[in-house]
Formats: structure tokens, sequence, C-alpha cells
């Protein structure tokens, strides 16, 4: 999977306004009346690819997810 630019030298995000959801606004838990869910949320490489992947709200971590799993997914536009 291709994470958001720039990387980070580990398998956990980076603070960096622009880069993606999670590494712009960070742990949604911290924001009062978010309602966001603490755990996986499905992600991918773009519209059409059928690979799985999960990024963890917490850390920003990147796992193979399994199709068979029930996830969060959160939407967006540029």
């Amino acid at each position: 999977s291709v994470g958001a630019t720039p990387s980070s030298s580990n398998n956990t995000y980076m603070r960096h306004i622009g880069a993606g959801f999670f590494t712009e606004w960070g742990r949604m838990v911290n924001y009062s009346g978010a309602d966001f869910f603490t755990g996986d949320y499905w992600t991918s490489d773009g519209v059409g690819i059928r690979d799985s992947f999960t990024v963890h709200e917490n850390n920003g971590r990147v796992s193979r997810g399994d199709v068979d799993n029930s996830e969060h997914a959160v939407c967006t536009t540029p």
C-alpha cells in the first residue's frame, strides 16, 4: 500500500497537513463529539484496487485487511 506522503520512517503515521485524514487530524477520539471509533478503518491505494488494508486510528499502523472482517470507514474528498 502507498501511504501518505511524506512517508514516516516506520509503520505509523507522522502528523502532516494535507497528507491524509488521520495524519492531518490525529486521534479523532481527542475531538469532543466527533464520535469516532478507536480501532481499524479500511483504506486502499485507490478506486477499484482489490488489495485490502486497514489503518489504525490511534497510531496510523497499516495492516493487510481481511475482507471478511467488519471494520469502520471514513469517506473524504480533497
